[in-house]
């Protein structure tokens, strides 16, 4: 629930469907928010190549040895729990990303990605967009946290 001291938020016409890009009037304060989306840092370059490709060697490459990783509302912390998760969830269902938008965002990464892939769809949106939350350490991921969001933010519209 907002407070009642907050700024109401309005609903952008540019939509995702299902998903709904929410985001602040033009009247209101101004996000610290950097567009990346063709900028994107090497080591998210190199991490969405190796998931699509697919390449599990490089794509744990990526993180760093005591990297935490969430995905649905799970943790997997290290190179070992993360390994052992990606072969299940993302080499052994042939999952892909595609990159919708992506900000730099409080030293960290937030990325819309919209997933494919032979996982199970039931009660899912089509198309499936999830959003990516990593922080970066020393030209690894850190920590990524993988969300699916009911309400999406972006910027307003000029």
């Amino acid at each position: 629930m907002m407070p009642f001291h907050s700024k109401p938020q309005r609903l952008l016409t540019e939509t995702v469907n299902p998903v709904r890009y929410l985001s602040r009037t033009k009247s209101s304060r101004r996000f610290a928010l950097k567009d990346i989306m063709h900028q994107l840092p090497q080591v998210i370059v190199d991490h969405i190549a190796a998931h699509n490709s697919p390449d599990p060697q490089a794509f744990l490459a990526t993180f760093a040895p005591d990297a935490l990783l969430n995905d649905a509302q799970r943790e997997f912390l290290g190179h070992d729990a993360i390994r052992a998760w990606a072969a299940k969830e993302i080499f052994g269902d042939n999952v892909t990303l595609e990159v919708q938008r992506a900000w730099e965002h409080a030293g960290g990464v937030m990325l819309h990605a919209k997933y494919d892939g032979d996982y199970d769809k039931t009660n899912l949106p089509d198309p499936l967009i999830l959003t990516n939350y990593l922080v970066l350490r020393e030209g690894k991921i850190a920590q990524l946290i993988i969300l699916l969001n009911k309400t999406i933010w972006a910027p307003a519209l000029a």
